[in-house]
Parts: C-alpha cells; sequence; structure tokens
C-alpha cells in the first residue's frame, strides 16, 4: 500500500504587472511543525518537485527577489570607475520576512499558486 503522492508547486509571480526575473520562493509552516519548502523563480515562474506528502497544510509564502529598476547605476569600487550596472531594488518586507501570503498544499490535487505582488497590496 502506497501513501499520498508526492506534491509539486508550481505558478507565476509577478511584481507590478511585471514577471520577476530572478529570486526564490518558500512556502513554510506557520507553527515550524512541517517541513519548508522552496525553489528558484525564474522568468515569472517557479516549479518545486517530489515534495514530501508531510509538507502538506497551510503554509506561510515567502517570496524574494532583487527587482532592476531601469536605471543604470556606478557600479562602485572596486570595479572601474566608468563601469555602469542595473539599479536593483528588493522586494518589500511585506513579501517575505513580514509576509502574510498563505497557500494550502494538497496531496493528489494541482498545487498552483499564481501571486501578483504590488506596492499597494495589503499586509492584512
Amino acid at each position: 500500500m502506497t501513501g499520498p503522492p508526492n506534491i509539486t508547486i508550481s505558478g507565476k509571480v509577478t511584481y507590478e504587472g511585471v514577471p520577476i526575473d530572478e529570486g526564490s520562493i518558500s512556502f513554510e509552516s506557520p507553527d515550524g511543525n512541517a517541513p519548508s519548502v522552496g525553489g528558484k523563480i525564474e522568468k515569472g515562474n517557479y516549479l518545486i518537485e517530489n515534495v514530501p506528502p508531510s509538507s502538506a497544510g497551510k503554509k506561510t509564502v515567502r517570496i524574494f527577489a532583487a527587482l532592476k529598476t531601469g536605471k543604470k547605476i556606478p557600479a562602485g569600487p572596486p570595479a572601474p570607475p566608468d563601469l555602469m550596472v542595473d539599479e536593483l531594488i528588493k522586494l518589500p518586507k511585506k513579501f517575505h520576512e513580514q509576509s502574510q501570503i498563505t497557500a494550502e498544499l494538497t496531496p493528489g490535487k494541482p498545487n498552483n499558486f499564481d501571486f501578483a505582488l504590488s506596492k499597494d497590496l495589503p499586509t492584512r
């Protein structure tokens, strides 16, 4: 007899309507009793496979990313003085350290969660 199947978690992550180019996402047990799982966000998509059924249940979702602003800024020392790099900003803490975002992981069902993040998203 086999137990519940492993869980696959997938979805899209955008900020202000733009796919997050790269970052990470984690699904953590609010009480710390079940294992946390996570993965990479690439070009707005994430896929976390072979999650054990013991990780099922309500999770706090934490999303980390650095976003390009579209501006170029000096790289700073020790780089050459004329080297310009993309300016990056971090996602607000309300999406990671202070996250109120939740998801319910269920074995045997599609676990597809899309997260459309916005500056104006309430923190609850």
